[in-house]
Order: C-alpha cells, then structure tokens, then sequence
C-alpha cells in the first residue's frame, strides 16, 4: 500500500492510505435503452461440503490462486478472461467462507454503471464482534484502485453494496480484502453492469512511412461499427510546465469569493465559496474547504501531469478529534475517466500545523493522469475547516493541435476484435512530425479517445550525383527534408569478381585506432550505457556500434552486466554476405572468462554460434554462420553477462566469378545542415573495384542523443560515372528503423535484442538466445 508524504514543521509525517472514495453513481440512460448485463450471479450452492459452523478442511484453491473444480461454481460472463481467486477458500454448506484470505471475482468487463452486491458475516471462530473489510474494484494489471468502500462484518448476515461508473472495459475485478487475518462466510454474489459507452481502440506504430504521408494503424474492438481517426501537428504554446497556483487574483470580497466574477486561475474549477486571509505558509489567500462536497480541480492537461502537491491546514472548528468525521478525497482523472487516488482522515490532521501533502511517488505506478481535484468529504457537517493553497504539479510544455482532418471515418463493418485497421493519409508537410488517436463508433456511442500516437519519422536522403571528383577525392552530394539531426555518407566499393575466390575479405578489423592503458585483464573501463552508441572512431570502416564498452590498446569489449544498463555488446556494420548461399566464416580473437560463451548472433535468432571459454584467456577460432543475408549484422556479446575483449575480426565468404560484390570501404559524418560532404583518399584504382557512395539520414528521438533513428539508404551512387544512380536501392525506402532501441529497457533488466525493421515495414525482434 503506497504512503501519502505528509511534511509537518520540517519532520516527515506518513500516513497510510486509509480508503478510497466510491464515485457517485448515477442512472444516466434508460434500463430500456443500455439493459443492465450479469457478470457474476454466484449462490454457492455448489459448495456442499462442511456447513456455515463447521467449513470444509478441503482447500478449494490451487497453489497459485484459482479455483480447482471449476464445475461446483456457476458459470459467468463469457467475457471473462479469468475465474474465482483469491486465498484461503473454503466450502461452507453452500456459502463459501474466506480464512485469514482475500476473495477475487472474475476478471472482466466491469465498466459502466456498475452494481454489486453479496451478503456476508463473521465465522462463529472469530473472536472479534466486528470487523472492516474493503470492497475494491480494481484491475490486475495496474496498480490502482477505481473505487474502494470500507464495510463492517458482524456476526449476522446482512448485505453489502457498491455502485459506481469508474470501471474499465477489460481486465477488471471485484477484491474483498482486509489488513487483518480475519474468518467471514459469503453467499449470493452478484455483479451486473449497464454498458453506455463503447471501449476505445488500441492505437498502434504507424507503418509505410513516407516523408509526406505514412499509414495509421489500430485495433478493432468489441462493437463498434465505425471509427473516426483524427491526424494533426502541434504546435508549442509560451505555457510554463510547472505550474504552483496560489490563488492570489481571486476576487474577494472580505473573505467571502465573488459569486458572479470569482477571477478563477484560467481552467480551474473552485467549488468553495470563501478564502482564509489570515498569514499563514501563503498570501493573500488559502482557499477555505468546509461544506460537503466542496473542491479545488486543476484543468485538464493535454499531456500527462508528473507529480502532484499541495499546503494544507485543518482547522478543528473547537471540535475534538472523535467528533471530526470528515475526509479528504483526491482524485485522478485518467485515460479512462475519474479513479480515486487516495483519501485522508480529517481527525488525524487536526492539530499537525502546516503541511505539505505530496502524492508524486503515486505517479510511478498508476496510468496516465490528466486532472487532479482535492475535495472535502463532510455529509455530517463537521466545523472542521479543511486550508488548501500552494497547488504544484509539473506537466509537460502544452502545445495547440493543428489538425490535418478530425474525425475522419472508417467503416469497421465486419471487423472482429482485436482485428488490425488502418488509415492511409498522404499530403502531409515533410517537414513537420504528426500525430493520430482513434475512436471507436456505433449507433448508440462514441469512446474516448485512443491512446496518441507519434508518427516519429526521419527523412529520406536522396543521393546525387558527385562532383569535385579528383584524382584521391569527391564530393558526395544529396537532397534531404529537414527531419535529420545528422548524415552519414558510406562510401563503397563495388566489384566483379573475375574468378573463384574461396575467401574473400568482406570485413576486418583490428581495433588498432584503439589508444587505451587497458589489458584485457584489467581493462580500461568505459560507460554503462542505456542504449547502443556509435564507435566508428575506433574503427577504420564506419557503421560499428556498441554498449557498454570498456577498452584495451588495440582492442575493444564490453563490461559485465550492471542492473539497469545494457550488458556489453559490439555490433558489426551491415554486410552484403548474401553470396554462397548465406554461409559465412568469421575468424575472431577474443579474451573472456571461465566458464562463459561468447556469442557471435546474426539478424536471423537461428543465426548464431557460441565460443566455449574452458579457461580464462585469449582464444582464436573460426566459426561458420549459414543464414546471412545482404542486410546482415552480427552482435557480440557474452552469454552470461561477463567482461569480454574483442582484438581481432574478419569475415571472408566464398565468391564465385561473376558474382558482384559490395562493401563499405570509409564513412564520413556531417550534421543536420550539410547536403554534402568531402570523401578524401579515395583510391580509384584500388581491386579494379568501382567507388560509390550511399547516404543515410539519423534523428535524435525528441532530442535523445541516446535513441537514434535512422532513415533507409539512398541509392547508390557511381563515383567514376558521377551521373547515374545504381538501379535498384539497399533498402526499401518506405521502411525506417529504430537503431538503437532496446527491447526491456523499462524494466532495468538485461536487455536482449535490437529491434530490426523487415520488408514488409514491421518490426522484428532480434534477440539473444536463451541461456
């Protein structure tokens, strides 16, 4: 259970969670219109054993949680995904009892109008006359409660309700739980819904990217009949993006706010009706919270605010602690609507002073929050006087959409659940970043909106011929759009070959540009690193990446595993190594540890091999790898996470006459305002090979340095012809990829795989093997 951090006269004051707040509920349409659906109707009749004195010794449920014997229960709502859980489950002739346990209903739909009801007491066994359990709904897989409600069992059976409309469409429970090993019996168990709104789309990554279009893609769900997809830019607005409102322009007349003209903070939404001017932690004002239902409402944000704080002060009102009732309720308005985040005794801030109420630490574990409100619950009429005042929270730059259509519709006629739709949109600016979010449709409703999402592009370089070309250097030139942090230019050299040739030389490489003190024994240590970075500064061709690297003289590693960071990994260019069939052979020295394998892993999962270490040292070995392709990169890297030093690679490959081959011979790297770039000791004559050059484009993820994007290739480029473009691309340039985007990162695990973008313009996981 997450703690509220109270901060009293500089020492810290915590306060647990007490309850959360059930939403009103209110019958908004017409049973006639939405009739109410049945999601559980439970009498327990099928739990014969023992009797309400003297339950069943027989657990009901597995090791894990689930009930054994489905078929004593009776059945749910097919929509239901999971059944009856919990701990501590008992047959009690036809009720079930609950020892020292929890009880969850099946998992869900439970949105709408809800309405849940069970009749419950206490076990002749517990000592105790009365004891609090709370009722939840909830889901399994977010850490939030969207509505709580404290009852009190006794030793009767009595019946106990929830209503509320703050459910989710999917993956939602009903929990009775309690802090204390308590024995209670339940029966007749119902949970039925009334269905208003439709649940919205999953809006997934685009695809079929183009510098002036793309195509927006999402998932079908239950119902709907149409969708409405909205596509727009953004543009900044001058807003701050921490926000501490004080409510020092409200307009007051003595100490009562101003009914007609109250000069509210723009977007807030204050329902109390005076301020308090005596000099405490503020001036001039502290809004003054005191009849029920009173509340202080921030205003909806465009983008997710961080944190959440405010100063409080209760008042008693000449009232003791066991006569204040109140309670103070915060809410969260998320994706889905208002949840309850927590709520606070009023009795147990009497008398603490100034205090600053601090809910950030919530914000790493719930779901997106847009809106908060802090309300004074008080149905008694307490003279406890709640002071708020000094609201902050932190909520990224807000910016205007600039929409390209709104709303525009798309039949989902026919589509099943979860099916893939999509949108083509073209026209669009190449200069500018875009964005989309879906709705779902039908006769009766409309959704929320979908998730947003970034259609994050790079633009397209587009290769021209060279100029400037001399007897040892060119100038290589192109024409790019402006969504590029930087270029790389690869030149290449492109041969026939005239006869057999059993061991040609695609790559190799002796890390000899490496200058370090290291050893591969006690190595020169680098950074732990989050991502892949670029090491073509110790390399003599370009296109090597890295993470976490550590160094030697003449050689080049990666560090053992630390928790959070990428594990040590060295990631050759891309190879053309398509000929003999996709079969390769790649000659490496490397220094590791006894016991470990390092690991030399293709595009392809199946494409690996492992060097076995027996002992700790250098070993040189040859190993063959059959499934290469003429996109092809190799990672390096130790399977049980250990340091590694790398100090010698060569990759040769078995070519035919006739056969042509291309490989990349030097790169060079200008920034974002260059469309060309000098390539310099060029040797023309070189292997009767011909010179070329292809450009790609990279973008730094929203300013990352870290998350690099890259654009296709350009065409290749004929240095000696300097007129006209090698027919066919390297890549097809409607396809992107995200270059060093690591699969895990969120989890501070070791990350397994770089995500590698196939034909077809979908992503491709490619991921260590398993240990």
């Amino acid at each position: 259970m997450h703690e509220i951090y109270m901060y009293a006269r500089m020492e810290k004051i915590f306060f647990t969670l007490i309850t959360l707040l059930v939403s009103a509920f209110a019958l908004a349409h017409t049973e006639e219109e939405y009739p109410f659906t049945v999601i559980v109707d439970e009498d327990f009749s099928g739990l014969t054993e023992g009797t309400e004195d003297e339950p069943s010794a027989t657990p009901l449920l597995d090791d894990m949680g689930w009930v054994i014997d489905a078929s004593a229960w009776k059945p749910y709502d097919n929509t239901c995904t999971k059944g009856w859980g919990g701990d501590g489950f008992y047959s009690a002739g036809g009720c079930l009892a609950v020892v020292n346990g929890f009880l969850n209903t099946p998992t869900g739909n439970y949105s709408g109008n809800l309405k849940v009801s069970f009749r419950a007491r206490l076990m002749n066994q517990e000592a105790s006359e009365a004891c609090d359990i709370d009722i939840l709904l909830c889901r399994r897989s977010k850490f939030i409660d969207y509505a709580r409600k404290t009852v009190t069992l006794t030793h009767e059976w009595a019946t106990y309700t929830l209503e509320t409309n703050t459910g989710y469409y999917s993956d939602c429970m009903i929990q009775l739980t309690t802090m204390d090993d308590i024995q209670y019996l339940v029966d007749d168990f119902k949970i039925e819904h009334q269905v208003v709104s439709i649940e919205p789309p999953r809006a997934t990554d685009a695809y079929e990217l183009k510098d002036d279009g793309f195509t927006a893609y999402w998932q079908a769900t239950a119902d709907a009949t149409d969708y409405l997809v909205s596509v727009y830019s953004k543009t900044p607005t001058p807003e701050e993006s921490e926000v501490e409102e004080g409510f020092d322009e409200l307009n007051v007349d003595g100490t009562t706010i101003n009914a007609t003209s109250p000069n509210c903070p723009e977007g807030w939404t204050i329902r109390a009706k005076e301020v308090n001017t005596e000099q405490f932690n503020s001036a001039p004002y502290s809004i003054r919270l005191k009849d029920d239902n009173d509340y202080v409402m921030t205003p909806k944000t465009d983008t997710p605010i961080k944190g959440f704080s405010f100063w409080l002060w209760v008042e008693d009102g000449d009232q003791g602690q066991e006569a204040a009732t109140g309670e103070i309720r915060m809410y969260a308005r998320c994706v889905h609507g208002w949840s309850v985040m927590a709520t606070m005794k009023v009795a147990e801030l009497m008398n603490k002073g100034e205090l600053i109420c601090d809910l950030s630490g919530f914000f790493d574990y719930l779901e997106e929050i847009y809106q908060m409100k802090v309300e004074y619950y008080n149905p008694a009429g307490d003279k406890c006087i709640v002071l708020i005042d000094n609201v902050a929270y932190e909520a990224p730059d807000a910016f205007r959409r600039n929409f390209v259509f709104e709303d525009k519709v798309i039949s989902g006629k026919g589509k099943t659940e979860g099916e893939e739709m999509e949108c083509k949109v073209t026209g669009l600016d190449p200069n500018t970043d875009y964005y989309y979010y879906v709705k779902a449709r039908n006769e009766k409703s409309t959704s929320e909106p979908s998730n947003e999402v970034e259609v994050f592009d790079v633009s397209n370089p587009v290769a021209l011929p060279a100029t400037e070309v001399e007897s040892d250097s060119y100038v290589a030139n192109w024409e790019c759009y402006n969504k590029v942090d930087f270029f790389r230019v690869d030149q290449l050299r492109q041969l026939t070959v005239e006869q057999d040739t059993p061991a040609y030389v695609v790559l190799e490489e002796n890390f000899d540009k490496v200058s370090s003190y290291g050893t591969a024994e006690s190595p020169e240590a680098g950074e732990y690193t989050l991502d892949y970075y670029s090491i073509d500064q110790y390399t003599t061709t370009g296109g090597w990446t890295a993470a976490s690297t550590q160094f030697g003289d003449g050689m080049i590693g990666g560090m053992e595993k630390e928790d959070g960071y990428v594990a040590g990994c060295i990631v050759t260019p891309q190879l053309d190594l398509s000929h003999n069939g996709g079969l390769c052979d790649i000659t490496i020295r490397v220094w590791g540890n006894e016991g470990d394998w390092f690991v030399v892993q293709g595009n392809n999962p199946l494409n690996y091999a492992g060097i076995n270490f027996e002992t700790t040292g250098w070993v040189e070995t040859t190993i063959q790898l059959p499934l290469c392709t003429n996109e092809e990169r190799f990672y390096l890297y130790s399977n049980n996470y250990y340091a590694f030093m790398i100090d010698y690679i060569r990759i040769t490959q078995s070519l035919k006459a006739g056969e042509v081959v291309t490989l990349v011979d030097k790169s060079v790297e200008v920034d974002a305002g260059h469309r060309s770039a000098r390539v310099e000791n060029v040797d023309f004559g070189n292997d009767k090979s011909d010179v070329l050059y292809k450009v790609i484009a990279y973008r730094y993820h929203n300013g990352n340095e870290k998350d690099i994007w890259e654009s296709p290739y350009s065409e290749l480029i004929s240095v000696k012809s300097s007129a006209a473009a090698i027919a066919t691309p390297i890549m097809d340039r409607e396809n992107r990829r995200r270059v060093y985007d690591i699969e895990g990162r969120q989890h501070g695990s070791a990350l397994r795989g770089i995500q590698i973008m196939a034909r077809d313009g979908k992503y491709v996981k490619v991921l260590r093997p398993a240990k």
